[in-house]
């Protein structure tokens, strides 16, 4: 009978074991927001910091970023191409290939409801991108081969307040990112260089847009307080 029971309860936990090796991840870990180009990219499933690396949601990064994705159940293989580049990765292993050349990753792919995160880092710079992490706010932000890094168009303010950089998203549309988490110091720094060089509120398009609108010089420049800020110059409308 002690024989029974005991191979009973052997059993028991070899059945529990391996349903938690089949089973999807789960962690504790803190969200994380992705930021592509200027823009934040929107997840069902939220990006997550696991072991110190950011994971997220495979077919919106990679489609986001102009990549084809293909997903193989049976094999639990994700395989992406964007032009001549091909990158493939499969659940569980931290083996992946870009290109058919064997490359080692620090974080393997993972299952979180019912989506598979891959390691952001890996994916965007396969695609040449790069990524920048604010370890203060937990943002990952992206710049594609596509945005040139650039200064402020005619108004020098960006690098005197905060030192952050613009990217040209668009042709004649700049965004800047500040790392400050005080609002009142960013909003009324920008507020009073913008104003010394003839800028004046639009409390209209401020009301609007719900951020603080600058205009003068032929420019809009577009004050949106958040963790980073964005700070968008525009060709004024």
């Amino acid at each position: 009978m002690k024989t029974f029971k005991f191979l009973l309860a052997a059993a028991v936990l070899a059945a529990a074991i391996a349903a938690a090796a089949l089973a999807p991840a789960v962690w504790a870990a803190d969200d994380a927001c992705v930021m592509l180009d200027g823009a934040y990219l929107a997840f069902d499933e939220p990006p997550r910091v696991v072991g110190g690396r950011t994971m997220v949601p495979m077919r919106v990064i990679f489609e986001a970023m102009g990549a084809g994705v293909d997903w193989d159940g049976a094999s639990r293989t994700v395989t992406s191409r964007k032009g001549g580049t091909t990158v493939q990765l499969v659940v569980g292993r931290t083996a992946a290939y870009k290109d058919g050349a064997l490359i080692a990753l620090d974080a393997a792919p993972v299952v979180a409801g019912d989506r598979t995160l891959v390691p952001l880092r890996f994916i965007a710079e396969s695609f040449g991108a790069d990524v920048n992490w604010d370890a203060v706010n937990s943002i990952a932000v992206i710049t594609t081969p596509n945005v040139n890094p650039a200064a402020a168009p005619e108004i020098g303010i960006i690098g005197d307040i905060a030192g952050a950089a613009f990217t040209e998203s668009s042709p004649g549309v700049y965004v800047g990112y500040v790392q400050a988490l005080d609002v009142q110091y960013v909003t009324e720094s920008f507020v009073n260089a913008l104003v010394e060089r003839g800028f004046a509120l639009d409390e209209a398009a401020s009301e609007q847009r719900r951020a603080t609108v600058m205009t003068g010089a032929g420019k809009t420049v577009v004050v949106e307080p958040g963790a980073p800020y964005v700070v968008t110059i525009e060709p004024q409308s």
